[in-house]
Order: structure tokens, then sequence, then C-alpha cells
């Protein structure tokens, strides 16, 4: 967060929704794969959308398109 140029309270703030968000996604995609009986995509799924925006993250220098 701190290479997105921002000063140091806006950095701390921009680092709490992905936390949050993320414990979300989390919390919902074991639920469902609980209710479901199906794991194989709920496992496999997740790494595959982290890989892609990680690449997507380290190929831009815009600010939005990082911090998505």
């Amino acid at each position: 967060m701190a290479g997105l140029g921002k000063d140091k309270v806006t950095t701390l703030l921009l680092t709490t929704p992905p936390y949050l968000i993320g414990t979300i996604v989390v919390l919902i995609n074991a639920w469902h794969a609980d209710k479901t009986g199906e794991r194989y995509l709920h496992i496999a799924l997740p790494p595959i959308i982290a890989i892609a925006s990680f690449v997507i993250a380290l190929s831009t220098t815009k600010f939005a398109a990082r911090y998505a």
C-alpha cells in the first residue's frame, strides 16, 4: 500500500477494506462449499483469482487497478 504514493494515515485507512472484504469472501466461500458439498472449485478458484490480481497489480501503475 505504501507504494501507491499516499501518506501514512491514508495508507492505513486503505488497508482496511481489502481485509474486510477478504474476510467476508473467505467466509462465504467456506459456507458455500459446505452447503454444496463441492470442494474442488472452492479450493482451486481463489488461488487463480489471486494470481490474476497479482499480475494486474504488477503490470500497471494506475492507483485504481493496483488497489482493486
